[in-house]
């Protein structure tokens, strides 16, 4: 048996398609309809390519860095990479609460520890944010938690998908025979 939160997905071949699927989860993910990719290409991000309010309206505002890293891609996110990203946050306006570096690289427990000690350290130092990393199974599972964003982003998983997402929409637990 198996249910919709054991589905293996592939990161995207390319980042562009991460970017914007990226958009559409933490649009379900946050809460949040107004959640929107940051300007466009060739234009001055801050460390943020989409970002949006947890729970939508006036909750606390969240930015997002999407970075393409498994092997399609090549390496890990480093701790040189996340200071790099969390440093550039500081120009977003109005101020980040939240910051999200997720990736298609495996989770990384070390790289997770970095977040936590960067966190505490840029908080030492005044500034009220919450780091975190998501390596691409965590990134999955946020996936597999809305049936809507599976459907959409990962069109071809193969047949009884379809089906499988349209009930889950539905059911708060679906399961289905292989």
């Amino acid at each position: 048996m198996t249910d919709i939160t054991s589905v293996s997905i592939r990161a995207p071949k390319d980042w562009q398609a991460f970017e914007r699927h990226s958009r559409l989860l933490f649009e379900y993910s946050l809460g949040d309809p107004a959640t929107q990719n940051n300007g466009r290409q060739g234009q001055r991000q801050h460390g943020v390519d989409v970002f949006g309010r947890r729970g939508g309206g006036d909750g606390q505002l969240v930015g997002i860095q999407c970075k393409g890293k498994d092997s399609d891609y090549g390496g890990v996110v480093t701790e040189a990479e996340l200071k790099r990203e969390v440093k550039r946050t500081e120009k977003f306006k109005p101020p980040l609460k939240e910051f999200i570096l997720i990736t298609t690289a495996p989770n990384d427990a070390e790289i997770q520890e970095k977040a936590r000690l960067l966190e505490q350290e840029v908080r030492d130092a005044g500034r009220k944010i919450s780091i975190s990393v998501w390596g691409w199974e965590r990134v999955q599972q946020e996936i597999n938690r809305f049936g809507e964003v599976l459907k959409r982003t990962h069109v071809g998983l193969g047949w009884g998908h379809d089906l499988l997402l349209t009930r889950s929409i539905h059911e708060s637990a679906v399961v289905f025979d292989d």
